[in-house]
């Protein structure tokens, strides 16, 4: 059993690194311990037992206050499971604006096809926006040695007056072409939407989510989980009011998965991307479908918690067969 077990974690991490999560990236915080750390993560380079906990706020009913219509600004929103994100946000009613960062304008006869078929367009016509957004002018304006200057006018106001935000990018580094790029989009450019949510909607950003990956580690040897790893603990760092890391396994894409993916959701199986992307705005705006993912073991410090494939699969509604 010994010998199956480490031969499925090998297999998920070669997977991982070969086909990654793929949302969207065109181009001090959080990590979970390794596999079999004895109900033990990892939170801020220090050891933690795994028990559950509820942040502040938080009871069976829900957190103590919930604003009703609010805003949520979604990057890596053309990307597998930013696109589902944007679909469930559009048609959830708990939610009256959709800003959508894209790395080119998309006008809205195209939104359709950007998003897919499960766009309610009629929802979208009022409620989304999409903004393009120059990542590396974001990179440069956010890092430590950034020049002086001016995010555009129409960016900045982009980032402002949100509730929630949804982080979804990322790539591969076969994809980005070398490990310099990926860690460019998959850390680099988290980090600058992450400063830049903060900065433009510090007085009214409730509750940010991220997606990430099943064994995520700043501490990890290998490239994609390490990278993971490190962004996680760069978001948690921000000190967001409350902050969710999904972290899912092998994600099936349907059609779209490539052949290393079907081969692999044949031996370990995959989480449906729209099960991730309804997971994330429903722990955003359904204070009963936060205490679910509770009820159903995700274990965090204050103000941070983590959901894997069986708690996304918990909080999402049930897929309908065709």
């Amino acid at each position: 059993m010994a010998r199956v077990a480490l031969v499925c974690t090998f297999l998920f991490v070669v997977l991982c690194a070969a086909a990654g999560h793929e949302n969207g990236c065109e181009a001090a915080g959080c990590s979970s311990g390794a596999a079999g750390d004895g109900g033990y993560f990892h939170y801020l380079g220090e050891r933690h037992a795994t028990v559950p906990f509820i942040p502040a706020g938080v009871t069976a009913a829900g957190p103590a206050t919930r604003s009703k219509g609010g805003s949520l600004i979604v990057a890596g929103a053309t990307g597998a499971i930013g696109r589902e994100v944007v679909c469930a946000a559009v048609a959830n009613a708990n939610i009256r604006r959709v800003v959508a960062l894209s790395r080119r304008p998309i006008p809205a006869s195209e939104w359709r096809s950007v998003f897919g078929a499960g766009l309610d367009e009629t929802a979208a016509a009022t409620k989304l926006t999409v903004q393009a957004v120059d990542w590396n002018r974001m990179n440069l304006y956010y890092s430590p040695t950034s020049p002086a200057g001016r995010l555009d006018a129409a960016v900045q106001a982009a980032f402002q007056g949100h509730d929630y935000a949804a982080m979804c990018m990322a790539t591969t580094k076969k994809d980005a072409g070398s490990a310099e790029a990926f860690r460019l989009c998959d850390l680099l450019y988290v980090e600058a939407f992450g400063k830049a949510v903060m900065a433009e909607s510090r007085g009214s950003i409730q509750h940010f989510v991220q997606i990430s990956s099943a064994g995520a580690s700043s501490t990890s040897w290998f490239l994609y989980l390490k990278t993971k790893g490190e962004a996680d603990d760069a978001i948690a760092a921000m000190g967001f009011p409350r902050l969710t890391i999904l972290r899912p396994g092998l994600l099936d894409r349907g059609d779209k998965a490539r052949f290393i993916e079907k081969v692999g959701m044949c031996v370990i199986g995959g989480l449906p991307v729209a099960s991730a992307g309804a997971a994330t705005v429903l722990s955003l705006v359904d204070p009963a479908t936060q205490a679910k993912a509770f009820a159903a073991g995700a274990s965090m410090p204050p103000g941070v918690f983590f959901l894997y494939d069986s708690q996304i699969l918990a909080i999402s509604p049930k897929p309908v067969k065709k």
